[in-house]
């Protein structure tokens, strides 16, 4: 641990220290050198680290033996239960060759020299119609690059920054009209990547809410906290805004419905597993419009939480580059507007891309670093935060992040694109590049997210073997996330942990076992009532299922004749 730390932050809560029972140093080294004159049965390396009965411990040791062998580490993160994934943008969760498939379906045009995508044809000069790539090879290798961050090498941190964004625009058109689909293949993905619950980023209606701004404000038209309550009753005057919340509900339901029939969820007999992951939405917010269509697009999202028939959006968050020019001029107020609405509207989750930043980024001064974490804690009171990579310029941020601890907030950190965006790759000596570590010193809940993952190129297993290759994480510190990416989800129901500071099952099922699918009585009732606890206790009867399966490979690593 630094040296910087102060005394206040253990470097595990003392309920979640690990229950890893180490001979001393001297102990092991006899044990050693003992070992050296007794059948290797009698003594199997594995008891030199771990107590015979400490699954939790023989698993560490066998990450330990294979995390030099990308093959087998690979191998052993993608059979790892991972929980949920808390910070997923729908379009650019979908593959790049599946968005390619979208557009030679429904022969949408794309630019030849900037490989934007547009509808409807005809195609005009320079572009040309998406079935082409069927045949031209190269074209079609030109909109995969230029589509997501395959083959991009470039070392400059913009660059890979304004990359990285750029993608989102040039497919677009590709995605339109293709959400259902694109849900159904992130789910089938999810549940791949052996997870059991998917809250994804989805806006919806912006364009209504845009209209009934321009009637009843002004898209131009300045918004200061004093006028928060006045636009508020002008947006919802005659129920104007309700009925907007009804059509994204309906809009958002067919989304659902179209993944799940994709999935064929109806049909038991053909059913894809994936129609097991639970997949919620977080209604989401372009930060780079006007100060008014901002706020009605927050609360469209507020509303949404609260639409009768639809309980699927569960929260609401802020998107597009946290460092473009009104995101950066409007950051506070947009706090401000959020702190506004959950005070009109208690009991609605929020989550915020926040400390999205590095210095080296156009537009960024070293101010506008020192408290975006900051405000998006304090002021609009998230109980998430994407991203966080500029913990260590905020103002205070050893303070900031004792109260991120106490209230636990959570950090989604999504490592793979942090590194394309941000260049925050390693724990280096640049503050910029050791958020993860100071999270984890502060033992402020962290759950490792996919991002865009399609854009990316990458998956959530990618994520936690940078977790585990980059940033030295142990198999305590993985099954601690992964707990931590469902505790933290917004999905409903209460939790199956007793409390946040400890992994003690909630009364109803205490003494339960972890190796039963589904533990019956008091428990199991308790369970069918709470989505949250069902879904947990879905990873913990696989991490149960796991740990014997690797404890069990430990030993036959260490000894291949028992």
């Amino acid at each position: 641990m630094p040296e910087s730390w102060p005394h206040e932050f253990p470097r595990e809560p003392k309920n979640h220290s690990r229950r890893r029972r180490k001979l001393s140093r001297s102990l092991a080294t006899a044990a050693l050198s003992t070992a050296l004159v007794l059948p290797s049965a009698a003594w199997p390396a594995w008891a030199v680290g771990c107590d015979p009965d400490d699954k939790e411990c023989q698993v560490d040791e066998y990450l330990t033996s294979v995390k030099g062998d990308p093959d087998q580490l690979r191998a052993f993160l993608l059979d790892l239960p991972k929980g949920g994934d808390l910070h997923n943008h729908l379009r650019g969760a979908v593959p790049t060759e599946k968005l390619i498939d979208y557009a030679i379906r429904d022969n949408i045009c794309i630019n030849d020299l900037t490989l934007q995508s547009r509808r409807p044809q005809p195609c005009k000069s320079p572009e040309r119609p998406a079935t082409d790539m069927n045949g031209d090879v190269n074209f079609r290798n030109r909109v995969l690059g230029a589509w997501s961050m395959e083959g991009f090498t470039n070392p400059d941190l913009q660059a890979g920054h304004d990359h990285f964004f750029a993608t989102f625009g040039k497919f677009g058109a590709a995605a339109d009209r293709h959400d259902g689909d694109s849900l159904a293949e992130v789910a089938r993905i999810t549940d791949r990547q052996n997870q059991v619950y998917l809250e994804t980023l989805l806006g919806a209606r912006s364009t209504d809410t845009k209209k009934l701004v321009n009637k009843v404000w002004g898209t131009q038209k300045p918004v200061t906290p004093n006028d928060f309550g006045t636009l508020l009753d002008k947006l919802t005057e005659n129920g104007a805004m309700a009925a907007i919340a009804n059509h994204a509900a309906n809009d958002l339901a067919q989304v659902y419905t179209d993944a799940r029939n994709e999935l064929q969820c109806a049909d038991r007999q053909n059913a894809d597993p994936a129609c097991g992951v639970d997949i919620r939405f977080d209604h989401q917010v372009g930060r780079n419009q006007p100060q008014a269509v901002v706020f009605a697009q927050l609360l469209l999202g507020f509303l949404l939480q609260g639409t009768q028939g639809w309980d699927r959006t569960v929260g609401v968050n802020l998107v597009q580059p946290e460092d473009g020019k009104i995101s950066l001029r409007d950051y506070h107020l947009q706090m401000q507007m959020i702190r506004f609405l959950k005070g009109r509207f208690p009991g609605k989750h929020v989550t915020l891309h926040a400390g999205e930043l590095v210095s080296g980024l156009a537009g960024v001064d070293y101010h506008d670093l020192t408290f975006h974490i900051n405000d998006a804690v304090n002021v609009a009171g998230a109980e998430r935060i994407g991203h966080g990579v500029d913990l260590r310029h905020e103002d205070e941020w050893r303070a900031l992040a004792h109260v991120m601890r106490d209230q636990h907030t959570a950090v989604e950190a999504p490592l793979t694109s942090n590194c394309q965006i941000l260049k925050a790759c390693d724990p280096g000596e640049d503050p910029d590049t050791r958020p993860l570590a100071a999270y984890r010193d502060a033992n402020v809940p962290v759950a490792l997210a996919t991002d865009d993952a399609g854009v990316s190129r990458s998956d959530m297993t990618a994520d936690y073997q940078r977790g585990v290759t980059h940033f030295a994480l142990d198999y305590y510190a993985l099954k601690k996330i992964t707990r931590d990416s469902l505790e933290y989800g917004f999905m409903p129901g209460a939790s199956l942990w007793r409390n946040r500071d400890g992994y003690e099952f909630a009364r109803p099922c205490e003494g339960a076992d972890p190796s039963q699918e589904h533990p019956g009585g008091a428990c199991g009732q308790y369970l069918d009532a709470n989505v949250k606890a069902s879904l947990q206790w879905t990873q913990e009867h696989r991490l149960h299922v796991f740990e014997e399966k690797y404890s069990n490979a430990a030993h036959r690593l260490a000894d291949p004749a028992a």
